[in-house]
């Protein structure tokens, strides 16, 4: 009986002798895996997944995928698909995806990264609960990645390259067109479920479409409401498309981008549209600028109006003195107050004039206008009072050209005063509102006041 049972128990530990090295295998290959996935949880690996936000200005909340609790930013953070992004009443942020497509986010905006894909067939899928967002896929020429906003009762897919807005705030939802080959923005009308679409608008370059409760109830009653109209002028007042209007004409490169299958460190600069002419870059050149700091600009070097022997120089073969630069509208204002001035409310104001024949440079309170084509015939500068280059009450600008000798024109000399608009912008209601909640979306938390 015992000899019997030693066998057995010999016969035990052969069979584990043959079975551990496979089970020690498939332990490390299970660590290894762990590791691996944690690694990428914790440094963003898979940044084919992902985007990167940018914080211009204001705070921001944000809620990871499968939590439940939202957590302050303090810098600009990887977001992952899946992830919720809450913007404050202040708050200015800039989204780069994976392939290059860019997106702005105005104040009291949540959004949520719903699906991120950078597959053979590039997907990007988002939950507008409440704010605006505007979208750039022409800077990188990613046209061919398919978009699709959602909002609580509008499905926007853009399947091709074109530049876009997408709002809902209070009651509203609308969204916009500014750049594009031609009709190639569709917009779903949900039913009141969200399941199906009860009809299709398709919204071609320099079109808006603002949806109203009154509107969706023809929507859902089947009588095609009448809602697609030119972009109002109302809107391209607001300070959301001045801002987007010049980063698309200038996009704001930052301190992290992505560079093929990673994120890589890079200086800031502005980086101008190709083939576009830009003619002024409002606050500065980047390269040299923080927007935030202003005034650290080099200054242009003011050299002698006259060469230093102009005594002797025969008066025939002097350079003539450039005429002043001339201004033609501030904020729009074409013509100034009886004493010579003019008041604004809008920030930026946009101060446009024209130069003098012969001009290569143009300085606006001495400091060089970095994207000033010599030749151009015209001048532009955003007096932005976000970075500091108008202050609320009386502002002093002085313009002058310069000469390919750096001779210095008659100085242009005026003033503006700048009176904050106590009147909020159309579709704007600044308390954020809790949409209700779609069967595929979370519930959402109100941004931070």
């Amino acid at each position: 009986m015992y000899p019997n049972n030693r066998n057995r128990a010999s016969q035990k530990f052969k069979a584990m002798d043959y079975v551990m090295p496979f089970l020690i295998i498939l332990c490390v290959g299970v660590i290894v895996i762990l590791a691996y996935n944690l690694y990428n949880a914790f440094t963003g690996a898979d940044v084919k997944k992902s985007a990167y936000l940018h914080i211009l200005s204001g705070n921001a909340k944000m809620k990871t995928w499968g939590t439940n609790d939202f957590f302050s930013i303090t810098s600009d953070p990887v977001i992952m698909q899946g992830d919720e992004v809450q913007s404050s009443s202040d708050g200015k942020f800039i989204v780069e995806f994976f392939d290059g497509t860019l997106l702005r986010m105005d104040g009291n905006t949540s959004l949520v990264f719903t699906s991120i894909d950078s597959g053979s067939e590039p997907a990007i899928t988002l939950q507008l609960l409440d704010g605006r967002v505007w979208i750039n896929k022409v800077y990188r020429e990613t046209g061919k990645t398919l978009i699709t906003v959602n909002t609580k009762n509008l499905q926007i897919v853009s399947s091709k390259g074109n530049i876009f807005e997408v709002e809902t705030i209070a009651t509203d939802q609308a969204v916009r067109v500014f750049s594009g080959d031609g009709k190639d923005l569709d917009i779903n009308v949900m039913d009141k479920e969200g399941k199906k679409a009860v009809e299709t608008d398709t919204l071609g370059v320099g079109q808006e479409i603002v949806v109203t409760p009154a509107a969706l109830e023809k929507y859902w009653a089947y009588q095609s409401p009448s809602v697609i109209n030119a972009i109002s002028d109302e809107f391209k007042k607001t300070d959301f498309y001045l801002w987007n209007e010049y980063e698309d004409k200038s996009p704001t490169k930052f301190e992290k981008s992505m560079d093929g299958d990673k994120f890589v460190k890079v200086e800031p600069e502005v980086v101008p549209t190709v083939g576009e002419e830009v003619v002024v870059t409002p606050e500065g050149d980047a390269e040299t600028v923080d927007p935030k700091t202003p005034g650290t600009e080099a200054k242009v070097d003011e050299k002698t109006e006259t060469p230093a022997n102009a005594t002797t120089q025969d008066p025939k073969l002097a350079v003539p003195k450039l005429a002043a630069p001339t201004l033609l509208s501030v904020g729009g204002i074409t013509k100034p107050a009886t004493d010579g001035s003019y008041t604004v409310s809008a920030n930026p104001a946009i101060l446009k004039g024209e130069v003098p024949a012969g001009t290569q440079k143009v300085t606006v309170n001495d400091f060089e206008l970095k994207k000033f084509q010599p030749g151009a015939k015209s001048w532009t500068y955003y007096a932005n009072a976000d970075y500091g280059f108008m202050k609320e009450g009386e502002n002093i600008y002085k313009v002058y050209a310069l000469d390919d000798k750096g001779n210095k024109s008659d100085v242009l000399e005026f003033k503006v005063i700048y009176s904050k608009s106590t009147t909020p912008p159309p579709l704007v209601d600044t308390t954020p509102t809790q949409p209700a909640p779609t069967p595929t979306t979370p519930p959402a938390t109100p941004p931070t006041p």
